[in-house]
């Protein structure tokens, strides 16, 4: 579209009369501001909502070591062995007192395993013979592999001379590290044995384990004295005790 612009002759303007604008000018302004209205409007992008939360737990998501979380404690008393011991996550174990010369306690969804014995012999013994002879009657893991996490003397049966060790070993497969706990101890013709073994392919997870069973289990149990009568002594003050006669007849 041609627009003819026309110059107007030069004319003196007064101060109070205002020029006129150049219709050319406002002939273009118009049409820029039709062009613009027709324009299509920019849509504006989409509103993305973040999804929703799910009570659905991610498969990545590791599950709760009870073991090694140490809970859910509940004691077991072996009347053959005259001890009490607690166990973590006590459903989840499989307990055996009476076919094997040991108290066995295998859990189940770790593997690990509970072994337990206290016993007399007919001379003097200490831990180094106590040893020797729990090894006689049951394989057990040996002491020349893995990495000695913990050594020290502790007073379980009291007056043992019980030493507990603490090996943590690598392995170069699934399960890639062992645990195992081994305590023997001895006074005069008595012996005591503790062993505890796991797997696992988590280190820190099978370090925890192997802390549970020494500070929650080994260091708390029981033991019953040999001072101590397993039976209540009769009643005498009873009228069966006291009459001589004895009792009464109908």
């Amino acid at each position: 579209m041609a627009c003819a612009c026309v110059v107007p002759e030069r004319r003196v303007i007064s101060k109070l009369q205002s020029p006129r604008p150049n219709s050319c000018l406002a002939l273009w302004f118009a049409l820029g501001s039709a062009l613009g209205a027709c324009q299509t409007p920019t849509t504006p992008p989409p509103i993305v909502h973040p999804p929703a939360a799910t009570n659905s737990t991610p498969l990545e998501a590791k599950r709760v070591d009870a073991l090694a979380e140490g809970t859910s404690f509940k004691t077991v008393h072996s009347t053959r062995f005259d001890l009490s011991l607690a166990l973590p996550d006590i459903e989840s174990f499989q307990i055996n007192d009476q076919t094997t010369p040991w108290f066995v306690a295998q859990h189940q969804p770790t593997g690990s395993s509970v072994l337990v014995r206290s016993w007399r012999e007919y001379e003097l013994m200490n831990r180094v013979s106590c040893e020797e002879r729990a090894r006689l009657h049951r394989n057990l893991p040996e002491r020349d592999k893995g990495t000695v996490i913990e050594d020290r003397r502790i007073d379980v049966p009291p007056d043992h001379d019980t030493m507990v060790e603490v090996r943590l070993r690598e392995n170069s497969e699934s399960p890639q590290f062992v645990g195992t706990v081994l305590a023997f101890g001895g006074w005069a013709r008595h012996c005591f044995a503790f062993v505890f073994a796991t797997t696992g392919d988590d280190k820190k997870v099978v370090a925890a384990r192997l802390s549970t069973m020494v500070s929650g289990t080994l260091e708390h149990m029981k033991f019953d004295s040999d001072l101590v009568p397993k039976r209540a002594p009769p009643d005498l003050k009873t009228p069966l005790r006291l009459d001589p006669r004895g009792p009464a007849l109908p």
